[in-house]
């Protein structure tokens, strides 16, 4: 289980987002449904939870643990710098699937986007020069009523000690 401190930390970014509208995340069933969302993403290893925001193409919020993974400050941290630093022989690969999943989600009926959680890996430059495999889970946050994804809820796990970093899969 989460500690409460992290669950705290995301309800904030949530509220400053205007992202909990319609959802009472104030009370003791709010906090634990973002805990279990957030639980079904964690895999072993340093990890960052972040809110994307589809809308806009960037991140509506990020955790702070990103600088201990990564090395680099959340306030230096957009959408753009993240895929600058993805390994170069694996940024066509991420783009292709990435395109997979949109049209997944596109065809899915209303009442299926949020049953799926997505999960893959690749080469990722930490600060210090270093490349780091990351393990990247996302599940649907929100989305309006004809379907059309408004936030996503990731995060980004840091698995270098269990897969080399110059092995894709």
């Amino acid at each position: 289980v989460m500690h409460n401190h992290s669950s705290k930390a995301i309800v904030k970014a949530l509220w400053a987002q205007g992202l909990t509208e319609g959802r009472d995340v104030a009370t003791d069933a709010g906090l634990r449904l973002i805990e279990n969302k957030l639980n079904s993403l964690i895999a072993a290893g340093d990890y960052y939870c972040y809110l994307f925001d589809m809308q806009k193409g960037d991140f509506a919020w990020i955790g702070d643990d990103i600088e201990s993974v990564l090395g680099y400050p959340v306030q230096t941290v957009n959408s753009s710098l993240m895929i600058e630093k993805i390994h170069p022989d694996d940024l066509a690969w991420f783009v292709a699937f990435e395109n997979t999943v949109m049209k997944f989600f596109a065809e899915l009926p209303i009442d299926k986007l949020m049953k799926y959680k997505v999960r893959y890996d690749y080469r990722f430059e930490k600060s210090d020069g270093s490349y780091a495999r990351i393990l990247q889970h996302v599940v649907t946050f929100s989305h309006d009523d004809k379907g059309k994804l408004l936030t996503t809820l990731g995060t980004h796990t840091d698995i270098t000690y269990l897969k080399s970093t110059n092995e894709m899969s």
